[in-house]
C-alpha cells in the first residue's frame, strides 16, 4: 500500500472543498465522472443525504462500501484499506 495514498486524498478533497465553496454545487464538475450534475440527481442516486460520506468505487462503477460519518483510523485499517487492497486484486 502506497503509504501517500491518504495523503493524497486529503490533498484532492481539500482542494475541491476550497475550489468548490461558494459555486453553484450542481455547476461543479465530478472528480470522478467528469460531468456536471444539473439536476442534482447523482447524490440521488447514490443515496447520501449526510455529510461526511465515504465512498469506495469498483472499476465497474459498483459501490461496494458507503460509510456515514467520519473515517477513524480503525475504521480506515479495518474496514476500506483490506476492502481496496481485495478490489485491486
Amino acid at each position: 500500500m502506497n503509504k501517500f495514498l491518504p495523503l493524497t486524498i486529503f490533498v484532492v478533497l481539500a482542494w475541491f472543498l476550497y475550489n468548490g465553496l461558494g459555486r453553484d454545487t450542481k455547476k461543479i464538475p465530478s472528480p470522478l465522472i467528469g460531468k456536471t450534475d444539473d439536476r442534482g440527481k447523482l447524490g440521488l442516486e447514490l443515496g447520501v443525504y449526510a455529510t461526511p460520506e465515504t465512498f469506495v468505487v469498483d472499476k465497474k462503477g459498483v459501490i461496494r462500501f458507503k460509510r456515514i460519518g467520519d473515517i477513524t483510523p480503525s475504521i480506515w485499517q479495518q474496514q476500506i484499506l483490506p476492502l481496496i487492497e481485495q478490489l485491486q486484486k
